[in-house]
Order: C-alpha cells, then sequence, then structure tokens
C-alpha cells in the first residue's frame, strides 16, 4: 500500500450522479467591497467544473445550464481576496430556486500582505519543485501528459528539521493535461507535505476548460481515457455509495475493525522479561543465547510490535446499511474501511508498493465524521472528513481527476 496518507481537499471535486434535465442559472454583480465600484474581469465559476464566465465592464455576470446540485460559487480577482459561496440548487433543500441572484463584494488585501514574500528554498527550487509535481500531479500515466505552464509563479519552501514541504501560489496554477483534454486553473489555498507523519494536505480550488482536439482521434483518445479513469475513482466511489450499488459498480467495502495484536504479550509480562534479562546483563550489552527466545533483543523486539492490528469483517457494504436522516445525508458512516475494485492497478503503481505483479485496486477510505452528506451532483460534505491509503491516496492527483458534470458514456 502507498505509505503517505491523503487529506482529500482537492477542491470539492466530486461528480454527477444523475443526469438531470433542468438547468438552473445564477447572476449578480461583482463589486468593491469599500468603494462599491464594479469590477469587470473578474473570473466567476463552479468549482471543479468547466461552467463559468467572466464579469462584464459594469461587473455583471451571468451564468447558465448549472445542473441540480450543490456548488461552491467563486470569484477570483488580482489584488483581492477570493470569495466563496456554496450555492444550494437541490431540490428538496429549503431555498430551493431556478434562479439566484446576488451582489458579490470582494475586498482589497491588505497592501502589506501583498508584499510578503515567501521564504523559498531558491538554492533547492528544481528539486523541491519535483516534489511537488509526484505529489500534485502524482506518478501515474496520466502523469507524464501534464505539465505546469507557470512553475515560476509557485513558492517552495522545505523544512528540513520538521521534514515539510510548503507551497504557495498568489496566482492560479495553469495545468495542461494532454491526457485528459483539459486545461486547469486551480487556486491553490493549502499545500503541504509531511515526510514524517505521511501526511499530505491539498487544498483549492480548479477551474476547467476543455482542450480542443487537433483530429477526431484525438478527441476518441480523451473520451476513453476520461471513462477509464471514472471507473474506481472516489467519485465514482461516492456516486455508488449515496445509491447504495457499490456492489454493483464494482466494489467490494468491508469495514475494518481494530483488535489486540495477538503476536504480542501484554505489557506487564514482557517489562517483567525484559528486567530479568537486563538484571542478568548489567553491561547492557545485547548477547544472544542458543535460544533465541531467551534474549532480551527478543522481548524488546516484542514490545515494539503496535498493540493494536487491523482486522477485516467479512460483510460486504452495498451502501444501504446506513442509517440515512434522508437521501443525501449517510449516518454512522465514521470509521475505517477496505475498498477494492474490480479493475487492475496501473503499472506505474509497482514502483511503489515494490511488487512485480498488479492486482485489483485496494484502498483504505477514513471517514472522520459520523455523517457524511452527498448531493445529487455528488458534491459532498464535509470534504476534510474523507482520508484515502493505499492506491487511491496515489492515484487521485490532480493527472487524473475529472470536472463536476463528467459523465460517463453508458457501458464499461
Amino acid at each position: 500500500m502507498s505509505r503517505f496518507l491523503v487529506l482529500l481537499l482537492l477542491g470539492f471535486y466530486f461528480q454527477l450522479a444523475f443526469a438531470q434535465t433542468e438547468k438552473k442559472s445564477i447572476n449578480g454583480k461583482v463589486i468593491d467591497a469599500a468603494t462599491k465600484e464594479p469590477l469587470p474581469f473578474v473570473n466567476v465559476f463552479l468549482a471543479n467544473t468547466t461552467t463559468g464566465t467572466s464579469s462584464l465592464a459594469d461587473g455583471t455576470f451571468l451564468i447558465e445550464g448549472i445542473v441540480i446540485g450543490k456548488y461552491d460559487l467563486i470569484a477570483s480577482y488580482v489584488g483581492y481576496k477570493p470569495f466563496s459561496l456554496p450555492v444550494d440548487f437541490s431540490e428538496k433543500k429549503n431555498g430551493y430556486t431556478k434562479e439566484v441572484q446576488l451582489t458579490i463584494e470582494l475586498e482589497q488585501e491588505a497592501k502589506e500582505l501583498l508584499a510578503i514574500v515567501v521564504r523559498e528554498d531558491t538554492v533547492n527550487w528544481a528539486r523541491n519543485f519535483e516534489d511537488f509535481k509526484k505529489h500534485f500531479l502524482g506518478e501515474t500515466h496520466n502523469s507524464k501528459k501534464c505539465r505546469i505552464l507557470n512553475p515560476k509563479d509557485i513558492h517552495l519552501y522545505f523544512d528540513p528539521k520538521d521534514g515539510v514541504l510548503v507551497a504557495h501560489s498568489k496566482k492560479p496554477i495553469e495545468i495542461e493535461n494532454l491526457a485528459l483534454g483539459y486545461k486547469i486553473y486551480y487556486y491553490l489555498y493549502q499545500f503541504e507535505v509531511n515526510f514524517k507523519t505521511d501526511l499530505i494536505y491539498i487544498f483549492g480550488v480548479p477551474r476547467f476548460e476543455e482542450l480542443v482536439p487537433n483530429k477526431d482521434r484525438q478527441a476518441k483518445i480523451w473520451q476513453r481515457e476520461r471513462k477509464q479513469g471514472y471507473y474506481g475513482s472516489v467519485t465514482h466511489f461516492t456516486r455508488a455509495l449515496r445509491d447504495s450499488s457499490l456492489k454493483e459498480s464494482g466494489f467490494v467495502v468491508k469495514k475494518i475493525f481494530t483488535k489486540a495484536n495477538p503476536e504480542r504479550p501484554p505489557d506487564e509480562w514482557l517489562n517483567k522479561k525484559i528486567k530479568q534479562l537486563r538484571d542478568k546483563n548489567k553491561s547492557n550489552v545485547l548477547i544472544l543465547s542458543a535460544d533465541s527466545k531467551d534474549s532480551l533483543s527478543y522481548y524488546m523486539k516484542l514490545r515494539s510490535l503496535p498493540k493494536q492490528v487491523d482486522s477485516i469483517a467479512k460483510k460486504i457494504y452495498t451502501g444501504a446499511e446506513f442509517v440515512r436522516s434522508n437521501k443525501e445525508t449517510l449516518e454512522n458512516i465514521n470509521g475505517k474501511y477496505e475498498v477494492v475494485f474490480d479493475s487492475r492497478e496501473e503499472i506505474e503503481y509497482l514502483n511503489v508498493v515494490r511488487r512485480k505483479y498488479t492486482e485489483k485496486q485496494k484502498s483504505i477510505f477514513h471517514f472522520l465524521s459520523n455523517s457524511l452528506t452527498i448531493y445529487s451532483n455528488g458534491y459532498y460534505e464535509d470534504v476534510r472528513s474523507l482520508f484515502l491509503e493505499g492506491y487511491r491516496s496515489w492515484h487521485e492527483k490532480y493527472s487524473n481527476i475529472l470536472p463536476l458534470e463528467y459523465l460517463p458514456p453508458l457501458g464499461k
């Protein structure tokens, strides 16, 4: 399994659960919060979609063709604080409406904040940038066809004492993904890799643009790669979980419990043995006897074993087992689950797990909250409540992420 545990904060990036015929719209005006003057050319978009626009000279904007569900509306303008507002078009929610009208007031960033220079590790920038790409774009098959177009806008700092790599960028990171046919503008809020704790935090907002294929063959390749990237993804899993169709969708999901490690004796017994052997060896030198079980090193190794280990239950979940306060909210979901998808791993993953053969895609999903709400378009909250380990922690990077409105063609 991949050794890194990933917190899914990749910009609220989940998927469309059903094709919807009724479309919604958002219209409004962007103004300066202090002067109340209109702001032209502000990027106004729905996070992790290809849906968005720019405000006109008078600050007005219109976004149409929005499918039912929940979204994060983003407004971004140089020199101003980013604006984010959850917009709920769910049919059964209070305030359900066909159209949202609003005025967005953007606050200017303080001049002293604009003048802050990130303490970069300029000497090791190239090495730090390779680490950034590894954890941001990934090392998947598709990552080989991705490139960051504005690398020098990314400020990188590595703290060798804490083993932490941090990245900042005032401008959106521009990613050209020739594997899936998208250009991504990523507004980075937080990027941190802790090499000591094996935790990765990536938090930001992506905006997608469709690339134009140069040939029909290119368009077919993109369609194939998008479809392949979708199946087995966290997005696919979340949709299946909401619809209680995990098994039918190719997922084998089992709950993981912790139990006492049967290979590790109790502390009281171990400490007694270790004390006895140390008393015999006052020089504190580890000397192995003919019987290794009489040696100090043997019992020290036993004491270093974890007190608890994971145990995987036999029951296979469909998604219907979770109590639901409504169709969208699953209760009592907190815990760890083994998730195996019925498809082989990418061959590039073998370098991580140090195997010579591929297996079915196996991951661990950690749900930290007791409840999880999944909307009809696949948007879920709280995004901070899900950690990944194993194959998905390696695979769910921006070389493989699809926009919110993507729907795979019928059939697999």
